[in-house]
């Protein structure tokens, strides 16, 4: 649907604690007249289908994008407190609210499905306190 997905910023922070935000920053050019109401969406999933966390945004009016703009895409999600320390996967797609679906994700023509999953990110657990109650 004329948009492409030219990439994203490999060198970000892939460790995080739970509440911490993460930043996913992808880059995307338009090819043509695209669906009313693009949004793009980020998710954090706890396996490849599971959704934990996400985020639907677009940073850029849709409707005054035209044919060959190129645009940077910063999405921030909050990690849960409740984030267990484990490997998280990062996914992003996007989604035409006029046609209410999913966008294919296409490479050579063919289709191979409505994401793209950029990469994995680790929880770790919160630091221990010391708890020295009773301690004058």
């Amino acid at each position: 649907d004329n948009l492409t997905f030219l990439g994203y910023e490999p060198n970000v922070k892939r460790s995080y604690l739970p509440g911490d935000r993460i930043d996913v920053i992808t880059y995307w050019r338009v090819e043509g007249v695209i669906p009313r109401g693009l949004t793009l969406f980020t998710h954090v999933l706890s396996d490849p289908v599971t959704l934990f966390a996400n985020r639907d945004v677009i940073s850029v009016n849709p409707n005054r994008l035209q044919e060959r703009d190129v645009f940077i895409q910063v999405t921030q999600i909050h990690l849960p407190e409740t984030a267990l320390p484990i490997e998280y996967f990062i996914s992003m797609g996007a989604y035409g609210k006029s046609i209410d679906e999913r966008l294919p994700v296409l490479r050579d023509d063919a289709p191979l499905g409505d994401r793209i999953f950029l990469y994995s990110i680790d929880v770790l657990p919160l630091p221990e306190t010391d708890n020295e109650e009773g301690e004058d």
